[in-house]
């Protein structure tokens, strides 16, 4: 077993990225309709101090924007990787946005995973 398993799992619902066409012919992405109930790992990421004053600042402190890295067990294959950045996320009745793409990471065998990073605003 994976020690990335064993760590805090939560429920999620993922909505994998896919790939459409719009009315006119253009290919564009977004995330499907159609949600996978499975659980992650979901962990804060901190800001610095300049980036958190520059997203307060962006919007005039009103908003504020939450970062977390979600990361799932490798032998959960119900959800199949790499997820595209177009994903979305529920996590604890809020919908979150995947950004980027995952990152690989290859460490041991047992802590081999992807990770990903998650926007809520």
């Amino acid at each position: 077993m994976s020690l990335i398993s064993r760590s805090g799992r939560e429920e999620v619902v993922v909505y994998p990225e896919i790939k459409t066409t719009d009315r006119d012919g253009n290919p564009h992405t977004r995330p499907d309709s159609v949600g996978i109930t499975t659980s992650a790992t979901v962990h804060p990421m901190g800001f610095s101090g300049t980036a958190a004053r520059r997203a307060e600042m962006d919007n005039e402190g009103h908003l504020s924007e939450q970062v977390c890295v979600i990361y799932f067990p490798r032998e959960d294959d119900s959800i199949s990787h790499p997820l595209g950045p177009q994903s979305a996320v529920v996590w604890k009745g809020e919908k979150w946005q995947l950004f980027g793409h995952g990152k690989q990471f290859n460490g041991s065998r047992r802590t081999r995973h992807i990770s990903y990073q998650m926007k809520r605003s």
